[in-house]
C-alpha cells in the first residue's frame, strides 16, 4: 500500500520546502455557487456562448454588456467559498515561496479571500475598460442598484476575455512567468478543455515543476501531469503505478461522505494531511456522494 508523499500534502507545501503556482478553473468556484461553464454552466446553451464571445462584442455590445451585468450583481455577493480561503492562507504562509495563483476565473473570489499574487488570465467581472484609451477602473457600485443606460455603457466594455479574443489585456506573460519559476503546480478544477492551462502546465514541466492535477473528471490536463487525482480517489502516476487512497476534495464536494474522523486537515481541493501519513494508506475505490459542478 502506497502512501501519499509528504511533499504534496498542505502540511508539507506549507513547510515551504517547494516553490508553488497554482492554477485555478471553473471547477474551482463551484464549492462557492458558481456553475462551471461547460458542465451544466454558462456555456451549455448557444445564446450564452454567443454572448460571451468576441462575436457578440462586434455585433450586439449592449447586449453583451446586459448579460454581464446580470452577473456582476451575481458575483458582487457570492462570499469565497473555504478552498479559496485556504489558498490564500497557504499563501501568506508560504511567502515568497508561494510564486502566484493563475485562474481562469472572472469571478475575483481569489482576490476577495485574500489572496494577493493572482493572475487573472481572462480578466474580472469587477472591472471595465475604456475602449479608446483603454483605461480600466472598477464597475460603480451604483450599477448594482440602478441599471446603466445604453449611452453609459457605450464607451465601455466588461475587463473579460471574450471567447475568440487574444490575451494582449491579460497578464499571460505574467502567468508564464509563474509557471517557469516554481517547483510545483497544481492545476485544480480545469480539464484543459481551452487550451490555456495545458500550455501553461507543459512550461512549467520543460523548466522542470512537478505538475498535479486535481479534477473530478478525465481531461488534456492529464496528459501533462506528473500525478493526477480523480474523483474515485485514485493516485496516477507516470510508468502506470497507481495508488489508490481515500482524497477529500472540497473544491468541488466530492467526497461528502468522506470519514472525517480519518483525515483532520483542511479540506481545500490540494491533498489533505495531518501528522500521520498512515491515514493516507491505500482504501478501496469506493464511489462517495458525487454532486455535479
Amino acid at each position: 500500500m502506497a502512501k501519499l508523499p509528504q511533499d504534496f500534502t498542505l502540511s508539507g507545501l506549507k513547510k515551504g520546502h517547494s516553490s508553488v503556482t497554482v492554477i485555478t478553473g471553473s471547477g474551482f468556484d463551484v464549492e462557492a455557487g458558481i456553475p462551471t461553464f461547460r458542465e451544466k454552466g454558462f456555456y451549455e446553451d448557444k445564446e450564452a456562448a454567443y454572448l460571451a464571445s468576441v462575436d457578440a462584442f462586434n455585433s450586439d455590445p449592449i447586449r453583451q454588456w446586459r448579460w454581464y451585468l446580470k452577473r456582476f450583481v451575481s458575483y458582487h455577493s457570492t462570499p469565497p467559498a473555504a478552498s479559496h480561503i485556504a489558498l490564500a492562507e497557504l499563501e501568506a504562509e508560504l511567502g515568497e515561496n508561494f510564486v502566484g495563483i493563475v485562474t481562469q476565473n472572472i469571478s475575483g473570489l481569489h482576490l476577495k479571500a485574500g489572496s494577493h499574487k493572482v493572475y487573472e488570465i481572462h480578466g474580472c467581472i469587477r472591472e471595465m475598460r475604456n475602449l479608446i484609451p483603454g483605461e480600466r477602473r472598477p464597475l460603480p457600485e451604483l450599477w448594482l442598484k440602478s441599471t446603466p443606460t445604453d449611452e453609459e455603457l457605450s464607451c465601455w466594455r466588461p475587463h473579460v476575455c471574450f471567447i475568440g479574443e487574444n490575451y494582449d489585456e491579460y497578464p499571460l506573460t505574467e502567468s508564464v512567468e509563474a509557471c517557469q519559476s516554481c517547483e510545483v503546480v497544481l492545476i485544480i478544477g480545469t480539464g484543459g478543455v481551452i487550451h490555456t492551462p495545458v500550455w501553461l502546465a507543459e512550461r512549467a514541466q520543460f523548466s522542470g515543476a512537478v505538475v498535479v492535477n486535481i479534477n473530478p473528471n478525465p481531461g488534456k490536463i492529464d496528459k501533462v501531469s506528473e500525478l493526477t487525482f480523480r474523483h474515485q480517489y485514485n493516485w496516477r502516476c507516470i510508468g502506470n503505478k497507481s495508488y489508490d487512497f481515500s482524497y477529500c476534495c472540497l473544491v468541488n464536494k466530492l467526497c461528502m461522505a468522506m470519514d472525517t474522523a480519518a483525515c483532520t486537515g483542511l479540506m481545500t481541493g490540494i491533498p489533505i494531511a495531518d501528522s500521520s501519513l498512515a491515514r493516507w494508506e491505500a482504501i478501496p475505490a469506493q464511489p462517495r456522494m458525487m454532486v455535479s459542478a
